[in-house]
């Protein structure tokens, strides 16, 4: 389940990913793509290993201590489900998700988001799912922005 996701322009200095090694911030931004809209995706290094460096020389166990530094930070968290291992992304504020789609995977479970809150207060903006208001009417596209590979001209 595959997914666009956009990164901020504050997404590069945040406090939440500056303390990360360059690998684990490129693997936490991977990760985004291959997870659904909650954040959560199966806990297997090596199909996220698959997704997000295909043709790196990189093993399975160099991603799982990117994924355990991703952890270490509280940007993701593990936990278990149906029987299975799930990661769900918690620094998911740099994301806004419009229309979320239904998932199969479970849901995550609460975190303790005061780090997380603390660095969107600190940078002016609000959590996923705040206060900002990034909702369109599907389809619409607001002026200046681009859609399906074509500019809008003003």
């Amino acid at each position: 389940m595959a997914r666009i996701r956009t990164i901020k322009p504050e997404f590069w200095a945040s406090e939440q990913v500056t303390g990360l090694s360059l690998p684990a911030r490129l693997l936490f931004i991977g990760m985004w793509n291959f997870c659904d809209d909650r954040g959560v995706r199966p806990a297997s290094a090596k199909t996220l290993m698959a997704q997000v460096f295909p043709t790196d020389a990189l093993g399975v166990l160099a991603v799982q201590a990117m994924v355990d530094e991703l952890i270490e930070a509280g940007l993701v968290v593990e936990f278990a489900a149906g029987g299975r291992r799930w990661w769900a992304i918690t620094g998911w504020r740099h994301q806004r998700i419009n229309r979320a789609t239904p998932s199969s995977y479970p849901p995550p479970p609460t975190v303790n988001h005061t780090y997380y809150e603390a660095d969107a207060a600190a940078e002016g903006g609000a959590p996923a799912g705040g206060a900002e208001d990034s909702v369109s009417a599907p389809g619409a596209l607001t002026l200046g922005e681009e859609g399906k590979g074509k500019e809008v001209l003003v």
